[in-house]
């Protein structure tokens, strides 16, 4: 910087005499991570559960602690008290499973896919191709059969809602392959519908263990009664027609390669009867420094802030003995721009497998494991508001206790 200031401010009448307030200076932006003290019937660390928010209550749902789970827990936020959601012996309630998403829709929680028993003969886990709802007023499951071509059974796959729309892409089908396919189901109609793209679409191609998630205006999420192509039209400062979507993150494609790319899935906007019912996808070359490749990590929207945390990358284990990312990804969606972020506040274990919700400027984060050890059974709660973010200070002189769990059989990597 020093060098070109010299340079062009030393030619006389030179337009390029302010280059330095020209020049865009990225100031870090500032998480705090704490502790969130729990009360009551509190879960047992796992990794690949799903944490869901409806309404007031947070719920966590399956994953694997030695053994895989379908036990469904949940989280008063307003009192930070666990219970343990008893529902009667019901043959429509879903197996024990990790790899899974679960959405929220009305009073609903939908779970999807993941993986549960071995299969003996294909020798791979087995992967569900069934939808389950929970009522959780009547706290009753029920398997939904939507019309249409059901898509492949699967596990670590992607998935976000938005109105009464899920939008499920890629993921590790039973033949052990790497899919690609982006499958809607329409929950108001109880149908399955494989869209269609413009010309313009670029692919992200196979890939499984990575991460989705709807980015809109909040008044837009609150809308059940409306699918993808029919949305209202929210937006303001921050989320406009150009950055409201679904984003794709990172994962690991058919060939094992770790990757780091970044796309957006949208609606076209009709011009003509030919663009109706349209999606396009888009790759973000976004500006700034983009994070460390990773798979098996996990992602929200904060704010203005898309934000990516833990993941596995095995390239890291020559040089730290761990395959486990420290970085804190965040991508700033009012200007593409890749931020640096310094972290301050307690730290936690880094790892992968970690379930995640977002919960307005807030990530609320629990389980992962590294090759070590599971995380600890600790809500923990990541801030992206830099006015109560800068308030922290650092501390890493006492790591937090963490609960190791020994295993009869090796954790292998997602594949």
């Amino acid at each position: 910087m020093d060098t070109l200031t010299q340079k062009y401010s030393s030619q006389s009448q030179n337009e390029y005499a302010d280059f330095p307030n020209k020049v865009h200076k990225s100031k870090p932006v500032t998480f705090s991570w704490s502790i969130k003290k729990t009360y009551g019937n509190t879960p047992k660390s796992r990794v690949g559960a799903s944490l869901t928010v409806l309404g007031n209550d947070i719920y966590l749902f399956g994953g694997q602690s030695g053994d895989r789970l379908n036990e469904l827990k949940c989280l008063k936020y307003d009192s930070l008290h666990w219970d343990t959601v008893a529902f009667t012996k019901d043959m429509e309630a879903p197996e024990p499973r990790d790899g899974h998403i679960t959405l929220p829709y009305k009073n609903y929680l939908v779970v999807y896919g993941g993986a549960g028993g071995f299969n003996d003969v294909l020798h791979t886990r087995t992967c569900s191709s069934l939808i389950y709802l929970l009522d959780t007023q009547s706290l009753n499951w029920k398997i939904i059969k939507p019309i249409g071509r059901l898509p492949d059974p699967r596990r670590n796959h992607g998935a976000a809602i938005i109105g009464c729309t899920i939008m499920i892409y890629g993921g590790i089908g039973n033949d052990n392959k790497t899919l690609s396919d982006l499958n809607g189901v329409n929950l108001d109609s109880m149908q399955w519908f494989t869209p269609k793209f413009s010309k313009d679409t670029v692919r992200p191609g196979p890939r499984h263990s990575f991460s989705m998630c709807s980015v809109f205006h909040p008044a837009m999420l609150k809308i059940n009664n409306n699918e993808i192509f029919n949305l209202p039209a929210i937006y303001d400062e921050d989320y406009t027609r150009k950055n409201s979507g679904l984003y794709i993150f990172g994962g690991m494609n058919g060939e094992r390669k770790v990757l780091n790319d970044l796309y957006i899935i949208q609606t076209v906007k009709k011009h003509s009867k030919s663009d109706k019912n349209l999606l396009k996808i888009s790759k973000i070359e976004g500006s700034g420094k983009a994070p460390i490749a990773r798979y098996g990590h996990s992602m929200g929207i904060c704010g203005k802030y898309i934000v990516i945390i833990g993941g596995r990358n095995d390239d890291l284990y020559p040089k730290q003995g761990q395959s486990n990312v420290n970085e804190i990804g965040s991508f700033n969606i009012t200007n593409s721009h890749w931020e640096t972020v310094d972290i301050v506040g307690i730290l936690p274990i880094s790892c992968w497998g970690i379930a995640c919700v977002s919960l307005g400027t807030k990530l609320l984060c629990f389980g992962g494991m590294n090759l070590n050890s599971f995380a600890t059974n600790e809500l923990w709660a990541l801030e992206t508001n830099q006015e109560l973010a800068e308030g922290f200070e650092l501390k890493k002189k006492d790591p937090p206790i963490r609960i190791v769990i020994r295993r009869a059989t090796k954790f292998v990597s997602f594949s």
